[in-house]
């Protein structure tokens, strides 16, 4: 995982019948339940997160590219990115 200031990159393994749309559901409502648990000042915001999410997370193109992302994610981070 990597943190950004205005979004995450994260590397999941998911079974191939998860769709993407699914498995970013669940991510997304399960660390907004935990944020508003901790920070309930958070509870006063209709959403935490977007409801769109980037077509890059399509499975094959990951798997595919997944050692270039890995390369570039380590050089972002060594240049202080």
């Amino acid at each position: 995982m990597e943190i950004m200031p205005d979004h995450v990159h994260l590397f999941v393994n998911v079974s191939t019948s998860d769709t993407p749309h699914k498995v970013i559901k669940l991510i997304k409502g399960r660390s907004s339940r935990l944020l508003r648990a901790e920070f309930p000042h958070l509870l006063k915001l209709p959403s935490l997160w977007t409801h769109s999410y980037s077509e890059a997370l399509c499975p094959a193109l990951v798997m595919s590219h997944q050692k270039l992302l890995s390369d570039i994610l380590r050089t972002r981070k060594g240049d202080g990115k």
